[in-house]
């Protein structure tokens, strides 16, 4: 029974997350790499954010620790890993990643 609460709590977080990222998917161009990065860097921490505030709904203090100690940490590596991922399916598909060089100073 318990890891099965922690399961719900985790598909609610990632179907909020998903829904938040299809309904901002209007709004943003998604074919920048660091669109890319940062929208997967949001997601993630949003989903940490979520997750750890139900699942501490019985002592608000732990909710600050296990973000902090859990949530930041794996956003972090996710959005990294999502770019090298990014990065190398570019490389087989689309020969690389093709920069615009005059948006870069824009």
């Amino acid at each position: 029974v318990y890891f099965r609460v922690f399961m719900g709590i985790n598909a609610c977080a990632n179907s909020v997350v998903g829904f938040a990222a299809g309904y901002s998917r209007v709004g943003i161009v998604a074919e920048d790499l660091r669109v890319q990065v940062l929208a997967l860097l949001i997601g993630s921490l949003l989903h940490g954010m979520i997750y750890f505030a139900l699942s501490s709904v019985s002592n608000p203090l732990n909710f600050v620790t296990a973000f902090f100690t859990y949530g930041v940490g794996t956003a972090i590596y996710t959005a990294i890993i999502g770019l090298m991922i990014v990065i190398l399916v570019s490389i087989r598909f689309q020969g690389g990643i093709h920069l615009d060089v005059r948006r870069l100073h824009e």
